[in-house]
């Protein structure tokens, strides 16, 4: 009797035993396919994230925590209050880069400075160097409109380059210009140079490329009035430098750019084109050769000439881009340094102001960073 009760236990423990085993087989199966798929979903949203593409990447880590709520939660609870943070900043790229295309540069310069980022500094950088290359293209645009005498598009344009550029020089000449030519528009024909001022007219036939008209205006007056005489005098030494173009040294061919531009009332003529295009050229292989040795703020003073002179010549647009970025690189140096060796810090921050605009967000920092490093 005793070893059939026996039996009978053995054979209801074996039983015991695998129903239980049975029971956990598969529920370890689902754990490590449920592990397995958020794992993946993980790794796509680092890729994502790495690409700075915030709201996909937002969008699979949310996918992690219904996949597998154990699975790293602290890192996705981490990467998820960073996409709540970078998500804004993906669509104010997104405005820029709508606003560039439809040349809006005034929006496109009000949404760049709402963006605050420290994950999408590449995204950041290169939006900068889009909006910077698509002021310069407007910039020319705007001299094609002056000296076509196109006034309503010139003064959009102008307004809008004033809102990316406020203070801007060019900028605030052509919108009065074209002010101007529209008001006199309405009030009927006027006559636009005073006889005070007869050198404007001469400055305006030398802009249009009328050399010899500007020249008997000049003259006529020139007894009356000295800037007649002086308009008359910069004229002579201007054409018989520009007549010997190829033998100018580096120096006079600047000279001889600033003087086209006082000649012709402060933008360049349009006899002056071989002459541009010979600065743009010249200044542009100076820049080459100091960034070769080293100089990028030589190679960026000279890049800037060239472009002054041209601003679509492609080699001094592709070297002022490459400078920014080498700006942010010793920006990004001075920083490292600034409580270690806070010299060579300053040093490199002032490096820096040489190589940026006064409105350039490297400059505004570097700026203050020496303020309070040379303050201590």
């Amino acid at each position: 009797m005793k070893v059939v009760v026996a039996v009978l236990l053995g054979l209801f423990v074996m039983v015991f035993i695998t129903r239980v085993i049975g029971n956990l087989k598969p529920r370890m199966s689902g754990d490590v396919a449920g592990t397995s798929d958020a794992a993946g979903l993980f790794a796509e949203a680092k890729a994502l994230i790495r690409q700075g593409k915030w709201a996909a990447a937002k969008a699979k880590l949310e996918a992690v925590r219904e996949e597998d709520d154990d699975y790293e939660p602290r890192q996705i609870e981490n990467y998820l209050k960073v996409a709540e943070e970078e998500l804004p900043n993906e669509e104010r790229f997104a405005a820029i880069t709508d606003a560039l295309e439809k040349n809006e540069l005034s929006r496109a310069k009000s949404v760049l400075g709402q963006v605050k980022t420290t994950t999408q500094d590449k995204a950041l950088s290169a939006a900068k160097d889009a909006l910077a290359q698509r002021i310069e293209a407007r910039r020319a645009e705007a001299r094609t409109l002056l000296s076509s005498q196109q006034w309503e598009p010139l003064l959009a344009l102008s307004t809008d380059l004033l809102g990316a550029m406020p203070g801007d020089r060019d900028a605030s000449e052509w919108k009065q210009q074209a002010e101007q030519a529209i008001a006199r528009g309405k009030k009927g024909p006027t006559k636009v140079i005073s006889a005070d001022t007869p050198w404007l007219e001469a400055q305006q036939r030398f802009k249009s490329g009328d050399v010899s008209g500007a020249r008997s205006l000049a003259k006529a007056c020139s007894k009356k009035y000295a800037k007649c005489r002086d308009f008359q005098n910069g004229l002579d030494v201007f054409e018989a430098k520009t007549a010997r173009l190829e033998a100018l040294s580096d120096g006079d061919l600047l000279l001889m750019f600033k003087l086209d531009r006082e000649l012709a009332g402060g933008t360049s003529s349009q006899t002056s084109q071989q002459l541009r295009a010979r600065v743009a050229e010249r200044y542009f292989l100076k820049a080459s050769s100091a960034k070769t040795s080293g100089s990028w703020v030589k190679a960026l003073e000279y890049a800037g000439v060239a472009l002054d002179a041209d601003p679509q010549h492609a080699g001094s647009k592709a070297l002022v881009v490459e400078g920014r970025s080498k700006a942010t690189e010793l920006y990004l140096r001075g920083y490292q340094l600034r409580e270690t060796d806070p010299p060579e810090a300053v040093r490199l921050f002032k490096e820096v102001l040489t190589m940026t605009l006064p409105t350039d967000e490297n400059h505004i920092k570097a700026r203050g960073f020496i303020e309070r490093l040379e303050a201590r």
